[in-house]
């Protein structure tokens, strides 16, 4: 079913909008005349009222003023007072028919009946006298006989009171309908039915102005002052107010359908009005709809195009007189274009960003696969296909860490221009990508190793130079590793984690760059593997320490002894401190690894020493510990916490370790000699440092790397280093230990060259702590063991 047309809807919609506001219009109107009828009817109810209270009133004075001239009357006093009573029926009848009341009584001085034309009944001549010691001058509405009556009543006076005149007059339908005319409201007159004397009501006609029926309805309504209620009577619907005269209910009641018939009127008139409203309101909203529909078409049409991407074509209304239109479609209208023009450029925007990086504005991981994706499929099979170059740089967290990550942005920034000006000038068709980080990918399509090493010297060439930073200048060092199509992979996740695996291969190896070499994909995924288990080895006990004592070569006593790390594999077994130190380094552990170690050397210590050994402990630091602005802090905690003589705590690092950032490693060995724990380079001559930088070091010991050791009597080179390297420690005031003795030969070598310190398997290997107690309980002379037995 095909939904109606939006000029039908925009139909529909003002028509309802003007039936509901005309209904709403119609409904608070009628409202509002109701209220004002209502209003208008208790206004009357109580104007009615009002008046016939006060002509009830008036004709009670009037009666009022006869009763006291037969009261004041001189000849009706005097046989009042004689008790000459055909002179008072005589007085008493002249003056009856004068006044023209229904009833009329003498009562003596207590209130008994003295004349009694009717009998009277002692409650209501008792209720009228009480009423007469509040109310002198004022009438009395009572029930007599169970019809209502007006009394009023004058004292006798000769000159004391001698009696009471008593006058009634029954309030009839006469003077209801004499009220009616008066007021133009029908009146009823009743007495309550707690007031009859016999409890129902006499056959009389009352005193009302409605039909017999009608008053008889209202015999038992209750009486609330004058509340105005509606009662549907033989006339029709009336709206009554009662109100309370005495012990007599008078009820004013209005005609309803008189008092509503202009109200009928009015709602009549309203309702053309009504109609005639909607009649011109469906003739404005057709040609409203007719006017809005054929723009709005135009702009649905577009914004179709916009939601199918078509950006291209712009778009306007043009007004009457060829003019852009200035109403609300036309501001509509520009608002589309805008919009048109604002999503076509963050489409842009969004797709740039999509394949480039926010920093650089290199193209990133997904451009660059991209980019390879398409190298490969151009390239067929056993044709030159593209080459990967992943570089990263070197200590690029030590800048964040130091310099801060806006200067390490700004070299990120850096170094992406130089990468793209290398690229610019001799190999325009690779592209330059960041991946994150400090890792760039380079692909070379249609290339070949050679070219590949090529540019990768070009590359980090280009980064040999100093970076120029507002704050310093900042020398880079950078790794890559190559992996080239389709001989290193075929695809670009293959391609891309080779080339990850040869750049781990450069920086372990120390090279520049490095190409990838078939069968370290097996390699890679066990250090991996190892990576993974290393992070729980701690908390599963699997690592522990062996000690190896080093000689004084002079006492021939152990002064110290090597703390190094093992790794007790439950699957591989026994794991080479050189397989999983480097890993520990690669996965930020090595840190977690040294403090462990040097908390449990200096727990040890402390535990030979109560054994009553005098024995030092070298613990060996990594490089990377170098840049750990922590350590010094922590060590400081350790010494004091387990009572540690600074002195007896050696901390070795490598020569390569320490020239790796010389300025930040001199600090940091100062820092740690400042705590007074002794200083010793180990494999000493492997290193590139000089002999000018070297005395710049804190240190107290050099440690002879056992490669010129092992071949020391059969290599006159090596001889030769190691007895210049001797001289040299001491002409320096160092110590000089010599790692790698496995004969007795090299070690009386060592002794005659004056070597201080020996270590090697022809002493000890490595060994549990407790076995290195019972080897240390053999070396000492027999007057210490016994010293130490007692």
């Amino acid at each position: 079913m095909t939904a109606p047309s939006f000029g039908a809807r925009l139909t529909l919609a003002i028509c309802l909008l003007v039936l509901a506001t005309q209904a709403l219009s119609w409904w608070a109107v009628d409202a509002k005349l109701r209220e004002a009828a209502v209003s208008e009817a208790e206004s009357r109810l109580r104007s009615a009222a009002m008046v016939a209270q006060r002509v009830i009133e008036f004709r009670g004075q009037r009666l009022l003023q006869g009763v006291e001239v037969l009261a004041a009357d001189y000849g009706f006093r005097a046989a009042l007072a004689s008790g000459d009573a055909a002179t008072m029926r005589s007085a008493f009848a002249n003056h009856r028919q004068r006044i023209g009341a229904d009833l009329l009584w003498v009562l003596d001085i207590d209130g008994a009946p003295v004349l009694d034309q009717e009998e009277s009944t002692p409650a209501l001549i008792e209720s009228l006298l009480v009423r007469q010691q509040s109310h002198p001058r004022g009438s009395h509405k009572r029930a007599w006989r169970n019809l209502p009556h007006q009394f009023v009543i004058a004292p006798i006076m000769a000159p004391r009171r001698i009696g009471w005149v008593v006058a009634g007059f029954e309030i009839d339908r006469e003077l209801a309908l004499e009220l009616k005319q008066l007021t133009g409201s029908d009146l009823a007159f009743r007495v309550p039915v707690d007031a009859l004397d016999d409890g129902e009501y006499t056959a009389a006609e009352p005193g009302s102005s409605l039909a017999a029926a009608d008053t008889a309805a209202l015999i038992d309504a209750p009486t609330n002052g004058q509340s105005m209620r509606r009662w549907q009577l033989s006339g029709g619907a009336f709206l009554a107010a009662s109100q309370s005269l005495d012990q007599v209910r008078m009820d004013v009641l209005l005609n309803e359908d008189e008092l509503y018939r202009e109200l009928r009127r009015l709602r009549t008139e309203l309702g053309l009005l009504a109609l005639l409203a909607l009649a011109g309101s469906v003739l404005v909203a057709m040609w409203l709809a007719r006017t809005v529909t054929r723009p709005l078409q135009r702009l649905a049409a577009a914004a179709s195009r916009i939601g199918q991407g078509d950006y291209a074509h712009g778009f306007s209304l043009s007004g009457r007189n060829g003019s852009s239109r200035q109403d609300e479609i036309g501001a509509l209208a520009n608002t589309l274009e805008e919009m048109r023009g604002g999503i076509q450029a963050r489409e842009e925007t969004i797709a740039h960003q999509a394949f480039h990086d926010a920093l650089t504005g290199l193209p990133n991981r997904a451009r660059a696969l991209e980019f390879l994706r398409e190298a490969l499929e151009r390239g067929g099979e056993g044709e030159l296909g593209p080459a990967l170059l992943l570089m990263d740089l070197d200590r690029f967290k030590d800048i964040n860490d130091t310099l801060g990550h806006p200067v390490g942005d700004e070299v990120l920034v850096r170094v992406a221009t130089r990468l793209g000006a290398v690229l610019q000038t001799d190999f325009e068709s690779a592209i330059v990508a960041r991946l994150g980080g400090d890792e760039f990918l380079i692909v070379l399509p249609a290339s070949d190793a050679g070219q590949a090493e090529r540019l990768a010297a070009s590359l980090l060439a280009s980064l040999g130079e100093a970076l120029e930073l507002p704050q310093m200048q900042l020398m880079l060092d950078a790794s890559i590793g190559i992996a080239v199509a389709p001989v290193d992979g075929t695809t670009p996740a293959s391609l891309l984690s080779r080339a990850d695996i040869a750049l781990y291969d450069a920086k372990q190896g120390g090279a520049r760059w490095q190409r990838y070499r078939p069968g370290r994909d097996a390699q890679q995924g066990e250090r991996l593997a190892l990576a993974n288990d290393l992070r729980l080895a701690l908390a599963r006990d699997e690592i522990s320490l062996r000690f190896q004592p080093k000689l004084d070569l002079r006492s021939g006593q152990c002064s110290h002894a090597e703390a190094l790390l093992r790794w007790q594999h439950p699957r591989l077994g026994n794991i080479s401190p050189e397989l999983f130190i480097p890993i520990a380094e690669q996965t930020g552990r090595i840190t977690e690894l040294t403090r462990w170690v040097l908390r449990r050397s200096l727990e040890q210590l402390r535990q030979w020493q109560q054994e009553g050994f005098t024995l030092g402990v070298a613990v060996n630091l990594s490089p990377h510990d170098l840049y750990d602005i922590e350590l010094p802090g922590f060590l400081a905690e350790l010494l004091e916490e387990f009572g540690t003589e600074p002195a007896l705590l050696v901390l070795e690092m490598t020569e390569g370790a320490v020239m790796r950032d010389a300025n930040q490693g001199v600090q940091m060995l100062h820092r740690l000699k400042a705590l007074g724990v002794r200083l010793a380079i180990d494999d000493f001559g492997t290193g590139h440092s000089s002999l000018a930088y070297l005395k710049r070091l804190p240190v107290d010991e050099l440690k002879i790397d056992k490669s010129f050791v092992l071949a020391l009597t059969s290599d006159g080179d090596d001889a030769v280093i190691v007895r210049s390297t001797i001289q040299l420690g001491h002409n320096m005031g160092l110590k000089v230990v010599a790692e790698g003795v496995e004969s007795e030969q090299v070690l009386a070598q060592l002794r005659s060259y004056g070597c201080d310190h020996a270590q090697g398997f022809l002493i000890s290997r490595p060994v549990h702590a407790a076995q290195l107690r019972d080897w240390l309980r053999l070396q000492q002379p027999a007057p210490a063991r016994k010293a130490h037995a007692r």
